[in-house]
């Protein structure tokens, strides 16, 4: 832990001028939500969560679909919370208030965050979705059966209806119907009526949803064809309280509009380009087909027959053989809730926007690259369109093995815009800890290439990734970029082999997979004290949000903005970059290569050949360029921005005086992978002190508390806590929930402890003095200990090992290890060259220990803990503290002399 004396009595360095406060978007969201200092913000953003992230939404124009009634839903506790959760708003409406609302947005191309859309007639469609669930949720049925027969309600009274509707209304989750109860309810409302209250002019049944596009009669109303879905649908519930198996489940009622023109054209396009809409593999395979009126067979509606088990379509109009064909398009099909690539890319296709750079790249051999946002949004098009080809869909696990390319950007997205879920892994990993983060999500898929310059030289990623998936069995495909474009030698026969070009050599498919806000949407690994990484789960409404918000606030990102974040997609800031920086309609600005390759001013070159405005830089790098650089001024930079360690003063200094000039902020960011960003943060309002950390970010209602869980008074040093959910918060480990809980919820009831020492002083300004846990932070990369005593222990010359973090200059924490060997002749034979080798291997070399030690013994508990806390303190020559559990104190004095050879 560092010393919180060396913070004490600073003088700020930095203090915004008046025009400086006044241009910054933060300034901009106060004045929308009505409060004049910083203080009044944060006092508001942490006495009513729910409503402070509703109008951080509303300033990033972050729409779903529909508006969800209740933003936060924390019954099941804190440690699980439900942002815009299961409780869809009411959207009946009648026909007069729709078309209002469409007379409105008449003008506007997309969806409505109502769900209502200008027809070309100026007639309201009704556009119902029905989703398919794998199997029926128990727990509902069965807490709505015992609630009406505690009650002893007749199944035919007003009341028993009454309660049926109301689980109706609650959204997915409660209505549970069968495929042939779709078609059921579709005849019994629309079609035995005979056009009465409605028409039905198209619906399409697929794997996962049914959709039924209808237009109001005249004289009839939205909202009574919603009552005749909602009546029929509660009888149909009634007599499904105790059946079993597969079922259907209504999404939300009344979710969509869609003008009926369109939705035919795209129901044409289906039906008569198969292969393109990913429905076969050949023409011959499709027998259903408009132009020659066959008409899907009814065994496709009661679940018996699914052409390719992937779409059926049955017309109730003729489609005229004039109407132009709209293959070049693609089919569009609305989202269900939130798919975040939306916000990311299809929001920014406008004329002011689409050919606005999303991302630029530079290679360290001086290869420079741009992607607009038209471009990027086709390349990730094409890139879904060859994933879905390939069989890849909602919840599949796919990884990512590359380094940060404009094609790393595309992937992440192609991946989130399918539905799948996303799992980077760090470029620089070796074959041990990718493997078993394949392993820990049964990834079905990799994304790697056959590698990168670094330094000059050419890293060979594929041979690592290739040997990682041998110990993968679940992977069916590894999708290959090849950046020198030179042949492989592919060597897995269990696998399939498909290189980048060939995936996006399909269509432009600009159809984002339907899914909710809470659905996952990326998997980060991250290392923890005890035991197996942690893998923690983010949703599409989680970390990007988060990570958009906190770039607005903190950074003074917005639209045109030119960012450089130095990190690797494996590391949480690489998807913070991407996901914050598109979001707010920024420029990413990524250097591929050695920041001091070929010299130590190569990263303040990058950043005045491509004028960017924000740089994020870690304590380490900047220790390691201060050594070599004298500094170089860049014009462009309006902000300067760190994360990933504590700093130490005099490479602050070095930043701030050298690369600043002594007028640039140095935003100071802390938080984690779990927190989706930051928990402090500075901000273009606020003053600064070196190494500090001028407030909390907003939302984050953080304390800091001592051991017994109160809160320490002001310049006292205590446990970083959380105490109220934010929308960002992980929402848990992957499938382990139980270890979620022990790390973070269980020492105080209700409370995020966050594993981090942390001290406020008189000024109010915050400081992160280190963990108080034993993870370690080498390099601003967390690495748990255990992850490599794992590694050293494999050789079978090693019995037992012990991994601790000392300080270090450059790096801010070294790891050093101390090994017991089962035969100490071993040692004379280069032990520790080998040892250091294999972890390098297993972890990558930025992760290797910088020295291994060889003991006869180390320090446990009488129950065999090894006691990591003594050890770090014996070999730093610190006072061990309380040994008396020790079976061995005589082990303590052998390590203390470690350190002095």
């Amino acid at each position: 832990m560092q010393d919180s004396n060396a913070f004490e009595n600073q003088p700020f360095a930095w203090t915004p001028t008046p025009d400086v406060i006044e241009r910054a978007r933060l300034t901009q969201f106060m004045k929308q939500v009505g409060v004049s200092t910083w203080d009044e913000l944060y006092a508001y953003s942490i006495r009513d969560v729910e409503k402070f992230t509703e109008e951080v939404l509303k300033f990033l124009d972050i729409k779903f679909d529909p508006p969800y009634s209740k933003l936060l839903d924390v019954s099941n506790g804190p440690e699980f919370p439900v942002w815009f959760g299961r409780n869809a708003d009411a959207l009946v409406r009648t026909e007069g208030e729709a078309r209002t609302t469409a007379a409105t947005f008449a003008n506007k191309k997309g969806w409505h965050e109502r769900g209502y859309l200008r027809h070309f007639d100026g007639v309201v469609t009704q556009f119902i979705t029905f989703r398919l669930a794998d199997s029926l949720p128990q727990s509902v049925l069965k807490k709505l059966k015992a609630e009406l027969e505690a009650d002893n309600l007749s199944d035919t009274s007003d009341e028993y209806r009454e309660r049926v509707e109301d689980y109706l209304d609650r959204g997915i989750g409660e209505c549970i119907l069968k495929r042939k109860d779709v078609a059921e309810i579709v005849q019994e409302v629309i079609l035995a009526e005979d056009g009465k209250s409605c028409r039905l002019i198209s619906w399409v049944i697929m794997p996962n949803h049914a959709h039924l596009l209808l237009r109001p009669s005249e004289g009839h109303s939205l909202s009574q064809i919603m009552q005749s879905m909602k009546s029929v649908t509660s009888h149909r519930i009634n007599k499904l309280l105790g059946r079993k198996g597969a079922v259907w489940q209504p999404d939300y009622f009344d979710r969509y509009i869609r003008d009926e023109e369109h939705f035919v054209r795209t129901l044409h396009y289906i039906v008569n380009n198969p292969v393109k809409a990913g429905l076969c593999s050949a023409p011959e395979e499709w027998p259903y087909s408009s132009s020659n009126k066959t008409q899907v067979p009814s065994s496709a509606l009661d679940g018996t027959r699914t052409p390719s088990s992937a779409l059926s379509a049955k017309h109730e109009q003729n489609l005229s053989p004039e109407e132009p064909a709209i293959a070049d398009e693609g089919v569009r099909v609305p989202s269900a809730g939130l798919n975040i690539t939306t916000m990311c890319l299809d929001r920014w296709q406008t004329d002011e926007m689409k050919d606005q750079p999303a991302v630029i790249c530079e290679s360290e051999d001086g290869d420079v690259r741009t992607a607009t946002y038209a471009e990027l949004l086709g390349l990730v098009e094409r890139c879904s369109a060859g994933l879905r080809a390939e069989g890849f869909g909602k919840g599949d696990a796919i990884a990512i093995h590359l380094p940060m390319t404009i094609e790393t950007v595309a992937i992440l997205l192609s991946i989130n815009r399918i539905g799948a879920i996303a799992m980077p892994v760090f470029s620089g990993y070796g074959v041990d800890a990718i493997a078993s983060r394949l392993n820990a999500v049964r990834a079905k898929a990799i994304f790697t290439c056959d590698g990168f310059p670094r330094r000059g030289k050419f890293y060979d990623a594929f041979t690592t990734a290739e040997e990682a998936v041998s110990h993968s069995p679940t992977i069916e495909n590894i999708f290959v970029l090849k950046f020198r474009k030179a042949a492989i030698s592919y060597q897995l026969t269990a696998v399939s082999y498909i290189e980048f070009e060939t995936l996006i050599s399909s269509d432009e498919n600009r159809v984002p997979e339907p899914t909710f806000a809470e659905d996952p949407l990326i998997i980060l690994y991250t290392s923890g004290t005890t035991g197996k990484p942690k893998g923690i789960a983010h949703t599409h409404a989680s970390f990007p949000i988060k990570a958009a918000q906190d770039m607005a606030f903190g950074t003074d990102v917005g639209k045109g903005t030119r960012i450089c974040w130095y990190t690797d997609l494996g590391w949480m800031m690489g998807p913070w970059l991407i996901y914050g920086a598109l979001i707010n309609g920024a420029t990413i600005c990524i250097y591929d290569g050695a920041p001091d390759y070929p010299t130590a001013d190569r990263m303040w070159d990058f950043c005045a050949n491509h004028e960017v405005e924000v740089l994020g830089i870690s304590p380490t790098l900047i220790r390691s360029l201060s050594a070599q650089s004298e500094g170089v001024r860049v014009p462009s930079l309006r902000i300067l921005a760190s994360t990933g360690e504590p700093w130490n003063p005099d490479p602050w200094w070095w930043l701030f005086n050298e690369i600043g000039g002594g007028e640039l902020p140095i935003v100071n960011y802390s938080g984690g992978t779990e927190i989706a960003g930051g928990i402090l943060m500075g901000n273009p309002i606020l003053p600064i002190k070196p190494c500090s950390f001028p407030a909390p970010c907003p939302g984050m209602d953080v304390d800091i508390f001592d051991e017994n869980g109160k809160p320490v008074e002001r310049g006292q040093v205590g446990e970083l806590v959380i105490k109220q959910p934010w929308i960002g918060m992980a929402r848990g480990f992957w499938e382990e929930k139980e270890r979620y809980l022990d790390a973070y919820w269980r020492r105080f009831d209700g409370i995020w402890v966050h594993g981090d020492w942390a001290m406020e002083d008189d000024d109010g300004c915050w400081y992160i003095l280190g963990r108080s846990d034993d993870t370690l932070k080498v390099a601003g990369k967390r690495v748990g200990p255990a992850e490599v005593e794992s590694i050293l222990v494999s050789h079978p010359n090693v019995v037992e090992a012990a991994v601790i973090g000392v300080p270090d200059e450059v790096k801010g924490t070294a790891m050093v290890a101390i090994c017991v060997v089962s035969e100490p002749g071993a040692i004379a034979t280069g032990l520790e060259v080998e040892l250091k080798a294999l972890v390098a291997h297993e972890m990558g070399k930025p992760l290797a220990p910088s020295a291994i030690h060889f003991v006869s013994a180390l320090p446990k508990t009488r129950n065999a803990k090894v006691m990591r806390r003594v050890i770090r303190a014996a070999y730093l020559g610190e006072d061990a503290g309380d040994v008396s559990s020790l079976e061995n104190p005589q082990t303590i004095e052998a390590i203390r002399q470690l350190n002095d050879r």
